[in-house]
């Protein structure tokens, strides 16, 4: 196979399935967002599983309303580590983020 085959080939797997795994990722960010807002309303963090590296989500709100919860049963709980429920709020990346 040459390397304008190859070329061709992969153009037209981005016109189908790329189209595919754009919808999906466009969706899956709505579904996100929708997660985000329930989290921000109630005050719950959580852990989204939606990557290889995962990443919490800790609304600011989950202080004014969980502040005298013990962080370790949050932890057991919802999967974001205590230490997230310390600092600041919003996404957590790590370092290799």
């Amino acid at each position: 196979m040459s390397d304008n085959e190859l070329e061709t080939e992969f153009k037209s797997l981005m016109e189908t399935v790329g189209k595919e795994i754009d919808h999906k990722v466009n969706e899956a960010s709505r579904l996100l967002r929708e997660a985000v807002e329930l989290a921000d309303k109630h005050g719950i963090p959580f852990y989204a599983y939606v990557s290889e590296l995962g990443q919490p989500y800790v609304p600011q709100s989950f202080e004014d309303k969980w502040e005298s919860l013990d962080k370790e049963d949050v932890e057991e709980l919802t999967g974001v580590p205590s230490y997230d429920l310390e600092s600041a709020y919003g996404w957590k990346h790590s370092d290799v983020c």
